[in-house]
């Protein structure tokens, strides 16, 4: 249990806006991609708008053909290829189960921050079940190279988040981009 909280605060400070000091690079998403593969999620759209350099606004909508069920993880895993690698590297690769991850997220100070800004654009509840035939939507979601720490260096990422069970992916949503050195 504490290898999970371990990995979630390491992702929430790759992903928590930090003001420690201007970015010496540019943020680029250069692919998103989202699928369905089970009957479970009715409906499943994302969308990225670029605002400007290094600044994109998202939303993400999703509808389940019945109530969760309660062993639903969400799994996420980061990879990324350094500016002169060769292949990517698992930077992260780890799981929560959603009820869980719902009931217990406000516990967590840093957690109850991200959740807060989340549910202020949202229709997600803070607890579980979420309900089937219900529409559920996070809207503008900004994402700036103030996500990344400032000593984040020049590499390409792969940010993806799956909803599985121990047998299968039900949905899938992946970012591709990268960090180039500011000119």
């Amino acid at each position: 249990m504490f290898t999970i909280f371990f990995y979630i605060i390491i992702a929430i400070n790759c992903v928590a806006p930090t003001k420690l000091s201007k970015r010496p690079f540019e943020f680029e998403i250069n692919k998103f991609t989202w699928h369905k593969f089970d009957v479970l999620v009715k409906q499943f759209e994302c969308s990225i708008v670029k605002l400007a350099n290094s600044k994109y606004n998202t939303g993400l909508m999703f509808e389940l053909s019945k109530e969760m069920p309660r062993n639903l993880n969400l799994g996420l895993v980061i990879c990324v290829k350094p500016q002169k690698g060769r292949k990517f590297i698992k930077f992260m690769d780890t799981k929560v189960n959603v009820c869980n991850l719902l009931e217990h997220v406000m516990a967590v100070p840093i957690m109850k921050y991200i959740m807060e800004k989340v549910t202020r654009n949202s229709n997600i509840p803070i607890s579980c079940p979420l309900r089937g035939n219900y529409i559920y939507n996070i809207t503008n979601v900004e994402i700036s190279s103030e996500i990344f720490p400032p000593y984040t260096p020049v590499t390409e990422f792969n940010f993806t988040l799956n909803l599985l069970d121990t047998k299968k992916i039900y949905a899938t949503y992946t970012i591709e981009g990268e960090t180039k050195r500011i000119s």
